[in-house]
């Protein structure tokens, strides 16, 4: 079964980036180079919309941030950084609730 999910995967990336290039090769990547490929598909279709660091966060990979001046913040891929806060209304409906550590 997971192979059979892993071919149905490959075909639909093949299918994303053959319609913006249809001289695109056929995708034989496995493991990690199909999870790039995936992650560069997943940047140009989303290009400008904001899901990029969604998907760093979500794939646990570290990144560099650029800041004005010439300065980088290297994040890892644990940093705590990327959590978002959990919204107010959610902290008060529960009172075991416990805010992200980056927003104690």
């Amino acid at each position: 079964m997971y192979k059979i999910k892993a071919e149905e995967l490959i075909a639909d990336l093949d299918l994303i980036a053959k319609r913006a290039d249809a001289s695109a090769p056929t995708t034989t990547a496995t493991g990690v180079a199909l999870q790039n490929l995936i992650l560069l598909e997943n940047r140009k279709e989303f290009a400008f919309e904001g899901h990029y660091l969604f998907d760093l966060t979500r794939n646990k990979l570290a990144f560099m941030k650029y800041r004005t001046g010439g300065l980088t913040i290297a994040i890892p891929n644990n940093s705590l950084k990327t959590a978002l806060p959990i919204q107010l209304a959610e902290m008060n409906a529960n009172s075991n609730m416990e805010q992200n550590e980056s927003y104690k």
